[in-house]
């Protein structure tokens, strides 16, 4: 699956300028980030940037509905993650508008390594 991840400050800046927007208020925005990338692709990006690389397993969904089904069975509501949440890792989430939303509201957004690098 393919993400555009986009930073929770341009999503802010993006929300409020819609705010301030005149009109019915009834607009549909499509909010994504300038890259697209795997989940394998964001979670080496993290450990690179962290000074911290590591190989990234790829684990069978079956595999990780088995396990996250037995921790939910042991912790209940306290399970770091839902079998839900996992199977959204199956979902693209991607828009063709790519940032033009984005910048359509005045929020020129930025890359996830940009933003990672300040910290």
């Amino acid at each position: 699956s393919r993400y555009q991840p986009v930073w929770a400050d341009d999503v802010a800046r993006a929300v409020e300028h819609s705010l301030k927007e005149d009109g019915p208020g009834d607009h549909l925005y499509e909010l994504a980030g300038p890259a697209t990338m795997t989940y394998a692709e964001m979670s080496e990006l993290v450990g690179l940037l962290a000074g911290r690389p590591r190989p990234v397993i790829r684990i069978p969904l079956q595999l990780v509905h088995l396990g996250l089904t037995a921790i939910h069975r042991l912790v209940g509501e306290n399970a770091f993650a839902t079998w839900q949440e996992a199977e959204l890792m199956r979902v693209s989430m991607v828009t063709d508008r790519g940032t033009a939303d984005l910048e359509s509201l005045g929020v020129e957004p930025r890359p996830m390594a940009e933003v990672l690098g300040e910290y």
